[in-house]
C-alpha cells in the first residue's frame, strides 16, 4: 500500500526497503490506521475500534497479524463526534 525503494544496507550489505515522505503523507491523506487513531483520541484502540464498529464503518480487509486500517473519509466523521 506504500511504495518502497529496495536498497542495500552498506554495512551489512542486507536488502531493506525504504520508504519516501512523501510516500507516507499519500498514504495517510487516504487510509486511517487504528493505532493512529486512539493516540489522536488519547484513549485506547479498542474504544476506537468499538465506536467504528458501532458505526458500522468497517476496516479495509488485510491479514490477520496486520492492524487494522480505515479508509480516511469513512472514519474520519465518526470518531470527530
Amino acid at each position: 500500500m506504500i511504495d518502497s525503494t529496495r536498497a542495500t544496507n552498506p554495512r551489512t550489505r542486507q536488502s531493506l526497503s525504504l520508504i519516501a515522505p512523501e510516500a507516507v503523507d499519500r498514504f495517510i491523506a487516504t487510509y486511517l490506521p487504528l493505532g493512529l487513531m486512539a493516540h489522536d483520541l488519547g484513549t485506547q484502540a479498542k474504544h476506537v475500534s468499538a465506536r467504528l464498529d458501532k458505526a458500522e464503518v468497517r476496516p479495509i480487509p488485510l491479514p490477520d497479524r496486520c492492524s487494522m486500517i480505515y479508509i480516511r473519509a469513512e472514519a474520519a466523521p465518526v470518531i470527530a463526534i
